[in-house]
């Protein structure tokens, strides 16, 4: 109750495909997302660097003169899942700075 919008994202095509395989088994094409950059109501499976997706969630450093980077700034998460395989280490900052105050991180 009250989840708008799930990003599933791993850097390994076949476990992307897998994740949009098991949201078709389970009936869930209809909410199923094109891409992550509106974060409408849906599910989104990414393929991509989790760092990098973080990275583009944080707050900009500074309010004026922008890079068009910092500028396609996604929101931020109310929670962070971080399950890699292997430690966690490399993703925690990202995942730190991503993350809304009195988020959920784990």
């Amino acid at each position: 109750p009250g989840v708008k919008h799930i990003t599933i994202n791993d850097l390994e095509l076949a476990a992307v495909e897998r994740a949009k395989d098991n949201l078709h088994r389970n009936g869930l094409d209809s909410v199923l997302l094109p891409s992550n950059t509106t974060r409408d109501y849906g599910i989104c499976v990414n393929h991509g660097d989790a760092t990098h997706e973080l990275y583009m969630s944080r707050v900009p450093q500074q309010t004026i003169n922008l890079t068009p980077t910092q500028q396609k700034q996604q929101p931020m998460w109310d929670v962070i899942d971080l399950d890699p395989y292997g430690s966690a280490a490399p993703f925690l900052d990202g995942a730190v700075q991503a993350v809304e105050s009195g988020g959920l991180l784990c």
